[in-house]
């Protein structure tokens, strides 16, 4: 093996060597540490912590290079830590391969994920790898006398890196299986009674389509629109006779934590409303809104990264939550009696479970790739869910996703247009109507836009627009539901939260 020799002082390859490491040690050792680990309570996954083990090592090495300079030992040891880091990031990239917006795991920073950023420098350290070569081989070796020490503690160092390196290794080949197999792409905690179930070849097909390296694209979530102009102003034509509406109740918000509701629905089966917040938290109640009987919060870290709410339905027993960013997640009672945290909750009373434990269904759109929703609808005798997309520059048409209830996977995705007898302003267009809420019920779709403070009846088979109406004394309106033939509007109000309900038949097309 190769002795290690002094460099010239101050060369190129002993003072960035020195820098590099520093940074790597100080942004992955403590800045990770503290700000994801400590702070935010990431705790990585198997693959995400392999990836931290390799790009430490790799610091750690880079602090021998700027201490003795390059030798075969240092060289081979950052070479085969960087290759064996190319590796893990690649394939832990490759389990986004198909996301959607916003889709990952745990926390970004400047738009990418922990797996991005690890990529990025095993890449940087191959290029500074093939500079710091040749320029080392452009000056004559160094007649320094061999540091003993140094080299005998760095190979005991290198041997040591090498040894938990390939252990580790060969831990995530046993979890997951040899090429071609794939394993799974969620955080996980591993169990050697499940590898036969791991190995499966899934991953090589996600690995064909380009993986999302940031979050893509960098569009803004779209915040709710508030009300601000007439039915009248809206871009449809005609407009149908208002619909009347009556107060029914004003309730104290069901969050203790103070988040702002974003959605409701009622469960006819269990006669019980189930409230989802802005953030991602659930509250289910009596059939009077006035008494909270569960609560839930699930933990979005060790799961895909759960958005902002954009609505929430009773579907097969299960609360469904949807996400801005396509993301699904469910509860269902479990008639416990422990409360605190529970296994994939962050807290909970304890008397519910998630449906879908920690693998939450993402929508893998294909039209509505570069969309968010506003919205989420379930048609449960047809098995059906539906969500509307917010228009923004990537996508500007309102798009109709319709998902197979039966395994959450979209059937069809068209884009919202005029139905009979309706007509547009000129020069106007349909995604002005931003619609922020829908329900089901009677084989229609009503949507709810702010813009306009407008109620939409949707044919959604067709994809159609069929009347639009105005409901007067209806504002600031952040969900709809339906209970006994009636459509009821939750609205944000100055003395709480105001439910307001108008005879479903009513608002029917013609």
């Amino acid at each position: 093996m190769a002795r290690l020799r002094l460099s010239r002082p101050l060369s190129f390859v002993r003072v960035s060597a020195a820098l590099l490491s520093a940074g790597i040690l100080l942004t992955v050792g403590v800045a990770g540490l503290i700000g994801f680990v400590w702070t935010a309570g990431e705790v990585p996954c198997a693959l995400g912590g392999l990836e931290r083990a390799a790009v430490l090592l790799a610091g750690v090495t880079l602090f021998f290079v700027s201490a003795a300079g390059l030798t075969r030992l240092l060289v081979g040891l950052l070479l085969s830590e960087c290759l064996i880091g190319l590796w893990l990031t690649a394939r832990h990239l490759g389990h986004q391969a198909t996301g959607d917006i916003g889709q990952g795991f745990g926390s970004v920073f400047l738009g990418l994920h922990g797996y991005s950023w690890s990529l990025l420098l095993f890449v940087a350290l191959l290029i500074w790898l093939a500079v710091a070569l040749m320029s080392e081989g452009r000056r004559p070796a160094c007649s320094a006398p061999p540091l003993s020490m140094t080299s005998r503690f760095s190979q005991l160092t290198g041997a040591a890196a090498v040894l938990i390196l390939g252990l580790n290794a060969l831990t995530v080949l046993i979890a997951n299986g040899p090429p071609p197999f794939a394993g799974i792409g969620i955080p996980d905690r591993f169990r050697y009674e499940t590898v036969p179930e791991r190995w499966s070849a899934a991953l090589w097909e996600r690995l064909k389509s380009a993986p999302v390296f940031f979050e893509r694209p960098f569009l803004k979530t779209p915040d709710l629109p508030r009300e601000s102009l007439s039915p009248k102003e809206g871009p449809l034509l005609p407009l149908l006779p208002s619909l009347t509406v009556q107060t029914t109740d004003v309730i104290p918000s069901p969050f203790e934590s103070g988040a702002d509701v974003r959605a409701f629905a009622w469960d006819p089966v269990g006669r019980r409303f189930g409230f989802a917040a802005v953030t991602p938290e659930v509250v289910l109640t009596d059939r009077t809104m006035h008494r909270v009987t569960a609560r839930a919060v699930p933990d979005a870290v060790n799961g895909q990264t759960l958005d902002a709410s954009a609505g929430t339905v009773w579907f097969g027993g299960k609360l469904v939550t949807a996400s801005q960013n396509k993301t699904l997640w469910a509860v269902e009672s479990d008639y416990r009696t422990e409360t605190g945290p529970l296994h994939g909750f962050a807290g909970t009373t304890g008397n519910l479970r998630l449906s879908w434990d920690k693998v939450r269904p993402t929508v893998r759109t294909v039209r509505a790739h570069n969309a968010f929703v506003q919205s989420l609808a379930a048609d449960e005798a047809g098995s059906r869910l539906f969500l509307l997309t917010a228009p923004n520059p990537e996508v500007p048409d309102t798009i109709l996703v319709t998902l197979d209830g039966t395994d959450l996977m979209p059937v069809a995705e068209r884009v919202l247009k005029l139905g009979p007898q309706m007509r547009l302003k000129t020069g106007r267009t349909l995604r002005e109507y931003r619609i922020t809420s829908a329900v089901f019920a009677d084989g229609l779709l009503y949507a709810w836009s702010p813009v306009f403070s407008s109620l939409l009846t949707i044919d959604p088979d067709r994809a159609q627009v069929r009347s639009v109406r105005a409901v007067p004394g209806v504002h600031n309106v952040r969900a709809m539901t339906v209970r006994d033939g009636s459509l009821l509007f939750l609205q944000t109000d100055t003395d709480g939260l105001r439910v307001s309900a108008a005879a479903l038949s009513d608002g029917r097309h013609p």
